[in-house]
């Protein structure tokens, strides 16, 4: 694939996507350095392809290479989700664990939010249903509005536990 890569290289020298395989070739053959010239000269080319950014991170992340892995992560707007993937997994590799779920929660914020909104306008119209009562609760903890989520844990009268959100909500 290495081969093939550098032929198209040597056709199409400024094509974004002809350096971006190039780059990803040489980065599942962990030569890192040609791997990261490639995956430069396509954010030079187009800086606002998250593809560029997520090889990038790729790169630095095996590497470890946190100051260049925190660089790209820090000017990169609206991560796609192989970027989502790797902010949460070098949190973890760092042991900052509450800044891995807060990443994943912030990433995730928007379907949470519609997900609550959709629910509770449900339970309004059909107080009885405690089926949706447990996701609710998890989704209010994760958007951190921990005194809706032990109001509604209060009203809940279903039969699965909710004592380890609980205890986040505490927390």
């Amino acid at each position: 694939a290495l081969e093939e890569a550098g032929k198209a290289v040597n056709l199409a020298s400024d094509s974004a996507d002809v350096q971006l395989i190039f780059g990803r070739a040489h980065w599942l053959a962990r030569n890192f350095n040609d791997a990261e010239n490639a995956a430069l000269k396509v954010d030079e080319l187009d800086p606002s392809n998250l593809h560029a950014a997520e090889l990038l991170l790729r790169i630095y992340f095996d590497r470890k290479d946190d100051a260049k892995f925190r660089e790209v992560l820090d000017r990169t707007r609206n991560p796609n989700r192989g970027i989502q993937d790797l902010a949460v997994q070098f949190a973890i590799r760092r042991g900052e664990f509450r800044r891995a779920y807060e990443l994943r929660s912030s990433f995730d914020r928007e379907k949470l939010e519609s997900e609550t909104f959709r629910a509770q306008l449900a339970l309004k119209r059909e107080p009885g249903r405690t089926d949706l009562y447990p996701q609710l609760v998890k989704n209010l903890i994760r958007l951190g509005r921990f005194d809706e989520a032990i109001k509604t844990r209060n009203q809940y009268r279903g039969s699965i536990p909710l004592d380890l959100e609980m205890g986040h909500a505490y927390w």
